[in-house]
């Protein structure tokens, strides 16, 4: 038990694709066609970790998700983790003032979201938050946030 107790999120799902890479970890059916091994998964996780990398994201960094169950919360989890990132999760019932507040007091670095949830429009909130969005540039340096 203390061996587990020892491992990151990142190392659990490491462990498991070194241990048991066959094995199903993921199984996503509603709207998506979604099924990953360990061992798929672990590799899925390590793409995505590289690219937060070449993004310019490192150890320390807050990254936010904004979004219900997908699978690309899973894989951002995990490549946050194996990265040294903090991970922020943002309620998914949250409107525009709460996801300012929360992204100001998270001094969240990077925000993956999908396009929105029930009656809220993410990217409509993003849009009214940053309208730097609008200039087209790769990176962002938002007054508000």
């Amino acid at each position: 038990m203390s061996e587990l107790i020892e491992r990151t999120i990142s190392g659990q799902i490491e462990y498991l694709a070194r241990t048991v890479p066959d094995q199903p970890s993921v199984k996503y059916h509603s709207g998506f066609d979604y099924e990953r091994t360990y061992g798929q998964l672990d590799a899925e996780c390590d793409r995505a970790a590289k690219a937060l990398l070449a993004l310019g994201f490192k150890k320390g960094d807050h990254i936010a998700m904004w979004a219900t169950n997908y699978p690309q919360w899973i894989i951002t989890l995990f490549a946050a983790s194996k990265i040294g990132a903090v991970f922020v999760t943002v309620n998914t019932n949250y409107k525009i003032y709460e996801a300012e507040y929360l992204l100001r007091q998270s001094d969240s670095a990077c925000l993956v979201m999908c396009r929105g949830f029930k009656d809220t429009d993410y990217v409509g909130i993003m849009k009214r938050l940053v309208p730097e969005l609008s200039s087209g540039d790769r990176v962002i340096r938002s007054r508000r946030l």
